[in-house]
Protein backbone atom coordinates (compact mmCIF):
# COMPACT_ATOMS: atom_id res chain seq x y z
CA UNK A 1 0.00 0.00 0.00
CA UNK A 2 1.32 3.38 -0.92
CA UNK A 3 2.18 5.48 2.19
CA UNK A 4 -0.80 8.16 0.14
CA UNK A 5 -3.49 5.05 0.81
CA UNK A 6 -2.16 4.29 4.34
CA UNK A 7 -2.53 8.62 5.08
CA UNK A 8 -6.11 8.08 3.97
CA UNK A 9 -6.63 5.00 5.57
CA UNK A 10 -5.43 6.46 8.86
CA UNK A 11 -7.67 9.18 8.31
CA UNK A 12 -10.88 7.33 7.95
CA UNK A 13 -10.04 4.88 10.49
CA UNK A 14 -9.76 8.20 13.00
CA UNK A 15 -12.75 9.75 11.74
CA UNK A 16 -14.30 6.32 12.41
CA UNK A 17 -13.30 5.71 15.83
CA UNK A 18 -14.34 9.37 16.65
CA UNK A 19 -17.67 8.54 15.43
CA UNK A 20 -18.40 5.55 17.50
CA UNK A 21 -17.08 7.10 20.17
CA UNK A 22 -19.31 9.87 20.27
CA UNK A 23 -22.12 7.04 20.00
CA UNK A 24 -21.35 5.96 23.43
CA UNK A 25 -22.86 7.32 26.66
CA UNK A 26 -20.80 9.40 29.08
CA UNK A 27 -21.07 6.09 31.49
CA UNK A 28 -19.12 3.92 28.63
CA UNK A 29 -17.15 6.47 27.87
CA UNK A 30 -15.99 6.99 31.82
CA UNK A 31 -15.38 2.82 31.91
CA UNK A 32 -13.03 2.66 28.93
CA UNK A 33 -11.33 6.01 30.87
CA UNK A 34 -12.16 8.85 28.52
CA UNK A 35 -14.23 11.39 28.95
CA UNK A 36 -15.84 13.36 25.81
CA UNK A 37 -14.00 15.98 25.76
CA UNK A 38 -10.72 13.64 24.76
CA UNK A 39 -12.37 12.12 22.11
CA UNK A 40 -10.59 13.60 19.62
CA UNK A 41 -6.98 13.69 21.21
CA UNK A 42 -7.27 10.22 22.15
CA UNK A 43 -8.42 9.01 18.58
CA UNK A 44 -4.76 9.86 17.27
CA UNK A 45 -3.03 7.26 19.54
CA UNK A 46 -5.23 3.97 19.69
CA UNK A 47 -8.24 4.29 17.08
CA UNK A 48 -6.97 0.85 15.79
CA UNK A 49 -8.10 -0.48 19.03
CA UNK A 50 -11.34 0.93 19.29
CA UNK A 51 -13.64 0.20 16.38
CA UNK A 52 -12.86 -3.47 14.06
CA UNK A 53 -10.61 -3.47 10.87
CA UNK A 54 -13.75 -4.13 9.24
CA UNK A 55 -16.05 -1.68 8.26
CA UNK A 56 -18.30 -0.70 11.30
CA UNK A 57 -21.57 0.83 10.84
CA UNK A 58 -21.87 2.86 13.97
CA UNK A 59 -25.27 3.79 15.77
Amino acid sequence: MSRRCEGSAGYLGRRIAIACLHDLDDRALRDIGLARSQIEPASGSWWRFVCSPSPVACG
